[in-house]
């Protein structure tokens, strides 16, 4: 076995595209992208008699003076981690190589299932169990950060749903919590959703401002959107939601007096009549919100964007920002419909729908989330979380303390925030 730090950037993604454990964030074109923001990268990996059998995209940027820099293998290396030569030996190098660098921490996080879960989150009983791996490495001098809350600062999503496209797009739909139900809702809101490539950039960004906004949170320039594009070149995707919400108020108005015919019947049900009451008095507020949003003429605008990347046969979605409109505009629902079922036509296996808290307890700040990523019948997954190899103690001991602190103080905020609203 031989080790390399300066594989040459196809060979490298083509063996990354072509591993069980891809991920974009493994791949030379992710490493490029990322030197945008400062960062370093080496394209590493192990050959057996010139046969590449192993990868690691480790990337290097300095945090500040008093913590020094770290290195960083993003959801940790594309080999088989069920040999443990292959992984000890990679282990060993990347600790060497990123101790020449210098840095306060070297930091992997891989993207290997911990436990086998049912679709609402239990550990599933009977299930595999991949915590041998935690041990593993840290036999290597590792230090595991513990199996985190989702949303506790780790760098990555621990927690996802992902669904399997193998399947006939019938049965993918049949899956799909209230399709029928939300498909309607949007046919008659007249909601739109087209690939629409680079041009989508600006809708994506436009409704992320106005999430930053309501989020406190910093947003990223409309140059980050546009460098990813073009880093991935073609293997990202941008899909844009749109209708004519002066038609949508007309179609809102037709249907009231459609379903009011209905009433006239004197033959309807008891029960589908009192579904009837309650559909018009619910259509009826949502034509009062619109009306005094003055929505009702505002003719054909753009209701928001999502970004995806596709890597072989996987989808991951990577980025998806909407406007606010009533619940019955199933925007999001629908970015992520056209989406998976543009990709399944094109011959993706995987949906992958990039990050949950992974709490399935309704008091979570993020249980809507968890709810909404769960109705379209994906499998629930939890990573190992992170491991931290440690050269600078003090340095490192300064930064966990802060960062550890500063996330805590974030997440109380938000917690606030949502509570006030």
């Amino acid at each position: 076995m031989k080790f390399y730090t300066d594989l040459n950037a196809q060979e490298f993604d083509e063996f990354v595209y072509a591993h069980p454990l891809n991920h974009y964030s493994k791949t030379a074109k992710f490493g490029e992208f990322k030197t945008k923001e400062g960062f370093q990268y080496w394209l590493c990996g192990i050959k057996i008699e010139d046969e590449l059998v192993a990868t690691a995209l480790l990337q290097r940027k300095n945090l500040s003076l008093l913590y020094g820099s770290f290195a960083y293998v993003s959801y940790g290396y594309c080999l088989d981690y069920t040999n443990q030569e292959l992984l000890t030996f990679m282990n060993q190098n990347i600790i060497k190589f990123s101790q020449k660098l210098k840095v306060t921490f070297l930091r992997i996080d891989p993207n290997v299932m911990r436990l086998e879960h049912e679709k609402d989150g239990a550990i599933k009983e009977n299930g595999f169990n991949n915590e041998w791996l935690t041990d593993e490495i840290t036999k290597m001098g590792f230090q595991h950060l513990g199996y985190r809350y989702g949303y506790s600062g780790n760098w990555l999503s621990r927690f996802t749903y992902i669904l399997d496209l193998s399947p006939t797009l019938e049965e993918v739909y049949q899956g799909i919590k209230r399709f029928g139900s939300n498909f309607k809702k949007n046919q008659v809101r007249g909601v739109e959703v087209k690939e629409v490539g680079l041009a989508g950039l600006e809708t994506l960004y436009k409704y992320q401002l106005e999430l930053a906004k309501q989020e406190s949170f910093i947003p990223k320039p409309l140059s980050y959107f546009e460098d990813l594009f073009q880093a991935f070149n073609g293997a990202v995707k941008i899909y844009e939601a749109t209708c004519d919400l002066s038609q949508s108020y007309l179609n809102l108005e037709n249907e009231i007096l459609d379903l009011e015919k209905e009433l006239l019947n004197p033959e309807l049900k008891r029960g589908l009549r009192k579904q009837h009451e309650i559909n018009i008095a619910g259509l009826k507020r949502e034509l009062t919100w619109l009306k005094d949003n003055n929505y009702q003429n505002a003719g054909k605008i753009s209701l928001g964007a999502k970004l995806i990347i596709v890597i072989g046969k996987k989808v991951f979605n990577v980025n998806m920002y909407t406007l606010k409109l009533t619940s019955n505009f199933k925007i999001s629902w629908a970015l992520h419909l056209a989406a998976l079922t543009d990709m399944k036509e094109k011959g993706a296996t995987s949906y992958d729908f990039e990050g949950i808290s992974g709490a399935t307890n309704k008091d979570d700040l993020y249980y809507g989330l968890h709810e909404f990523k769960k109705s379209f019948g994906g499998e629930y997954i939890e990573y190992l979380g992170e491991f931290d190899y440690i050269y600078q103690p003090m340095r490192y001991k300064i930064y966990r303390k802060l960062d550890v602190y500063v996330s805590r103080i974030k997440r109380k905020l938000r917690q606030i925030k949502n509570r006030v609203l």
